[in-house]
């Protein structure tokens, strides 16, 4: 590894997002800003400043970003990634801590953004048209327990646009994301309280990386398999972003834990 030319040393990297239509374009979203590489990550730049909490690409048109920010809400490009406007519509306002996006493989156009205000949920919002415009589909259990800033995880199904997961604190479903007024349902077999990203692998499997390791979550079963959480000394999985599965289906993951370093899976 060689550390490579950045503005400043950031406090922490929520997300790098690759451009696939060029490898060597990245985004990273950090507390010190909005940053871009467009030498695959040898040299870096401030795109925006910001406090930057997510950044991800479009999953069916390449030219498409999102990111979310402290204070700023949703941002939008509409040129690859090379510049970001607002993007909160009339249903996105403060006060904005946290925001994590999901942006579906399923439905061209539909996102969804968690927002939070420094603890507790702020709400759950959907964008059926990129986010041009959004609605509210808060509802349910409160799952921030007042730890939604640094556990503020949401996923929706790779195949299904109905079917929506998320996780701060404690964790909750929807299996009708696309209704005026979702319907859900908590989540007790999440594996431990404070959740910091959620995943579905290339085989359908649900991963949620937490304060107490990493479980594959059976939703129907309603069981959180810990098998692979074995001969850790300390199973406390910490920071956004601190679960990345691997792309090709060879149930490998690689983890990020408190105090222990990186672990594979």
């Amino acid at each position: 590894w060689q550390l490579t030319a950045m503005p400043q040393v950031p406090s922490s990297v929520y997300r790098i997002g690759v451009d696939r239509a060029d490898r060597a374009h990245l985004l990273a979203a950090t507390p010190q800003g909005l940053w871009r590489s467009l030498d695959a990550g040898r040299s870096w730049q401030v795109l925006q400043a910001g406090h930057f909490t997510d950044v991800l690409q479009d999953p069916h048109l390449a030219t498409r970003w999102f990111a979310g920010a402290q204070e700023l809400g949703v941002l939008r490009s509409l040129d690859g990634g090379g510049s970001f406007t607002s993007a909160n519509g009339s249903a996105i306002s403060g006060p904005i801590g946290r925001v994590s996006l999901a942006s579906s493989s399923a439905q061209p156009g539909l996102l969804f953004a968690l927002v939070a205000d420094g603890g507790n949920t702020r709400g759950i919002f959907r964008s059926t048209d990129g986010a041009a415009s959004w609605v509210s589909i808060d509802g349910g259990p409160d799952a921030g327990w007042g730890q939604a800033f640094h556990t503020n995880a949401i996923a929706t199904h790779p195949d299904d646009p109905e079917l929506l997961i998320v996780a701060q604190g404690g964790a909750k479903l929807t299996r009708d994301a696309l209704a005026a007024q979702p319907t859900w349902t908590s989540i007790d077999a999440i594996g431990h309280a404070d959740t910091a990203r959620l995943a579905w692998d290339a085989d359908g499997q649900l991963w949620a990386a937490n304060d107490g390791g990493l479980f594959r979550l059976d939703l129907d079963a309603g069981t959180a398999d810990d098998s692979r959480n074995g001969g850790l000394t300390t199973l406390q999985v910490f920071a956004p972003g601190a679960l990345t599965l691997d792309p090709d289906g060879a149930q490998r993951a690689w983890i990020g834990l408190q105090d222990n370093g990186l672990v594979r899976a």
